[in-house]
Order: structure tokens, then C-alpha cells, then sequence
């Protein structure tokens, strides 16, 4: 792979096509180096970055929303061509931006002192990295960055690498990273402390499992879950969801803040795309075995501000959400009945009037003659939802000062 000459800089990474295969790891690397997500929000950074580019003595800080390169940067205030070195780390996520969270960032920078923010954020007149690499080189030179030497950005699919004080002699260590993607990736997790977030969760769970299963062969109940699964992963991309572990055979997802759209909507639409993917699922199996069973997911939805970590398991890592957040989900997943959506009042409040203009939701109650009808764009208490007389609400109690409302549909715009 060659380097890609960024914009800015207009200098390309001395990288040659053969690749070292030495052991990877990042405390090898000597200078300053941190990985960012998309938003640029440090989710790592070795000693020399902390100190030496943040000035920062006790770590990062404990809010994701806090760690924003850009800002740390700033703060750092070392360089004297801070705008090109701020405007080099923006050209590498560039198309994930969106316009409310640049904004954002403007208005901090400003605060800050940067003056011409629009050059910062001015979109790249070079070409666009090739679509189907996972990595990609950008450089900056020592006239560009004074006093800073050179730094190169390393995109992966999970967000971007930044390496300062790059030369030469470290090639090999950056070809390591080329050959050894996925052991870089798993280094980062395994050292990426936990940080607090802004997250929605969805938690779903296939109505009659035990009863399906009972009906089915192994195999083809496998099969099944396995069909289940692997449609849910075919939309994560889509709306940036992050698979979490689930007791049984359910599914978990996180949806944390995203700079180029809201991560409640977006764990709305993929409820709804949840939905019908199972719908599909089910009649294909209905005319496969020729029987009248309906496969369904109950979802409950919820959100809040929690804690996101890694939890390691010998060389398995799983990504994890601690605190109420989860265990309220899971349970509102339980109350759900026959493929319905339940969301916390909290979590629709979170989007915004146009949002939820978009959103069709209410409560259904039971008229005086015993009919049902929907209340729309309402919401009930779940201790008025929940049945004393019902043995599957006995568990649910701990949530009955949640309140809620059944989601029915979201319209794309």
C-alpha cells in the first residue's frame, strides 16, 4: 500500500512495499501517540501524548465529550501552526462530520481562541482515500507542524491512530501495523480505559423461544438464531451500533453519539429495521416448515449516561455498558408483547422537534366496552401497565416507576 498525499501537507509517508512482521505493540512506538474515533474524542493515548502534546498529569478526562483532540490540542499550546495541525486531523474524518457537530466544535475552538475555524473545517481538495482500504496515510511536514516533526493518521474502520514525531526509522513499525491490523486493535482495547457516554441501548429478545425450540431439530433452531444474528449485524453499519452480550439467544446493542447523526434515532430506526427484518425471517420459515408459528422480537429501548468499557475474557474481549441503563432495557424487552417496540419517556425526549414530528408512538388503552384503541403520542407509567394478577409482571417491578410508550414507526427523511 502507498502513503496518500494529504491536502494540506502535500508530503506523502516514506512507506516501502515490503512489510515487517517483528512483533507489534504499541509501547514500542517513542513519541506521542493517541486513537481517536470518528468525532475525534481520544479514546487512548500513551505517557508521551498525555505529557508532552495535552499536558495532561492525572490522564485523560472521564467524559468521552471531554476528550476532544482538537480542544486537548489547543490546550496544549506548543505549536505555533496549531490551525494546520488542527486542520490535519479534521481532514481525516472529514466526511463523518456532520454540520451540528462541527458547529459544536467551532463554537469550542473559538472559545479557545482560533480564529479561522471555517479553514480548520474546510473540507479536503484532494482525492478521497480509496473507499476499500481499512487504512490510509496522511503526513505533515516539519515546515507545516514547527517544532513538531512530522505526524502521521492511520485510519481503521473504528476510528483513527495519530503518530508525532514520525521518521523514518519508523516505517517498520507502521508496515507492523499494516500486517497486523487486528492485533493493533485488540492492543488499543485492551488498553483503553473505560470513559462515560451518552449511550441508548436496545435489548430484544424472540417471543416462545423455549417453545420454538422445542419444536425444531438442533440444527435447524441454530440455524434460526444463527439466520437472526447475522441479518441484525447486515444494519449495524448503517446506524453505528455496537453489539454487547446478551444472556440466551437475544440480542444487545449500544448506540453512542455520533458526529454526523443522533444516536437516539438512530437505535429508533434500527428497532423498526429490526422488525421487520424478523418478519421477513418468519415467513420465510413458515413456508419452509409449512407451521403457523409467528417469530417475533419483543424490543425494549432506553438510554442514559453510563459507563463504557472492555471486559477481558483470556484472549476474547467483549464491549460492555455497566449500570441501570442495561438491566432497565432488558427488562422493558421482557414486557414487550407479540413484536412490540417500547421506549423509555427519557429516550424520546432526547430527539428533537423534527425528530419527533417523525415518530409515531403512543399507549394503547382498554375503552369502558373492553376494546383497545391507541392514545397517540402519549405515555403511561409502567406501574399502571404492569398486571399484579399477571405472573410474567412479577419480575418487572423494579422498573415500575419507568415511564414509557410503545414505538410504532419512524418515518425516513
Amino acid at each position: 500500500m502507498t502513503g496518500v498525499v494529504h491536502p494540506i501537507a502535500g508530503a506523502v509517508a516514506p512507506l516501502g512495499p515490503q512489510a515487517s512482521l517483528a512483533p507489534l505493540s504499541l509501547g514500542t512506538y517513542p513519541g506521542p501517540a493517541y486513537f481517536t474515533n470518528h468525532a475525534l474524542q481520544i479514546e487512548w493515548a500513551n505517557d508521551a501524548a498525555l505529557a508532552d502534546l495535552f499536558g495532561l498529569t492525572t490522564g485523560l478526562p472521564e467524559r468521552i465529550d471531554e476528550r476532544s483532540a482538537l480542544c486537548l490540542l489547543f490546550d496544549g499550546g506548543k505549536f505555533s501552526e496549531m490551525e494546520n495541525l488542527l486542520a490535519f486531523h479534521v481532514a481525516m474524518v472529514r466526511e463523518r462530520l456532520g454540520a451540528a457537530y462541527i458547529e459544536t466544535i467551532k463554537g469550542e475552538l473559538v472559545g479557545r481562541g482560533i480564529k479561522d475555524t471555517d479553514r480548520v473545517f474546510a473540507k479536503p481538495a484532494g482525492a478521497r482515500p480509496d473507499a476499500g482500504l481499512s487504512i490510509e496515510f496522511y503526513q505533515a511536514t516539519r515546515a507545516d507542524l514547527a517544532g513538531l516533526g512530522q505526524v502521521v493518521a492511520i485510519r481503521f474502520d473504528q476510528g483513527v491512530l495519530f503518530l508525532h514525531q514520525f521518521h523514518e526509522n519508523s516505517a517498520d513499525f507502521i508496515n507492523g501495523l499494516l500486517a497486523q491490523q487486528n492485533h493493533f486493535l485488540r492492543e488499543v482495547l485492551r488498553h483503553r480505559r473505560p470513559y462515560l457516554t451518552n449511550v441508548a441501548i436496545l435489548a430484544a429478545d424472540l417471543q416462545d423461544s423455549v417453545k420454538i425450540c422445542a419444536e425444531l431439530p438442533p440444527e435447524e433452531y441454530f440455524e434460526m438464531i444463527n439466520e437472526i444474528w447475522s441479518g441484525a449485524e447486515t444494519i449495524n453499519e448503517m446506524y453505528a451500533a455496537t453489539h454487547g452480550k446478551h444472556a440466551g439467544d437475544g440480542l444487545l446493542y449500544y448506540f453512542f453519539p455520533q458526529p454526523d447523526s443522533s444516536y437516539v434515532v438512530n437505535a429508533l430506526r434500527y428497532a423498526c429495521e429490526l422488525r421487520d427484518l424478523i418478519g421477513r425471517i418468519s415467513k420465510n420459515w413458515q413456508r419452509r416448515k409449512n407451521w403457523l408459528n409467528d417469530l417475533v422480537l419483543n424490543i425494549g429501548l432506553h438510554e442514559g449516561e453510563e459507563w463504557f468499557g472492555v471486559i477481558h475474557r483470556g484472549h476474547q474481549m467483549e464491549c460492555s455498558v455497566l449500570g441501570d441503563t442495561v438491566n432497565h432495557c432488558a427488562r422493558l424487552s421482557d414486557f414487550a408483547r407479540n413484536g412490540s417496540i417500547w421506549a423509555t419517556k427519557s429516550m424520546v425526549g432526547k430527539l428533537t422537534a423534527s425528530e419527533r414530528a417523525q415518530l409515531r408512538y403512543g399507549v394503547r388503552r382498554t375503552t369502558v366496552e373492553g376494546q383497545q384503541m391507541l392514545v397517540a403520542s402519549t405515555f403511561a407509567r409502567m406501574t399502571n401497565l404492569l398486571q399484579a394478577d399477571n405472573p410474567r409482571h412479577h419480575k418487572l417491578m423494579d422498573i415500575a416507576s419507568l415511564t414509557v410508550t410503545e414505538i410504532l414507526d419512524l418515518e425516513v427523511r
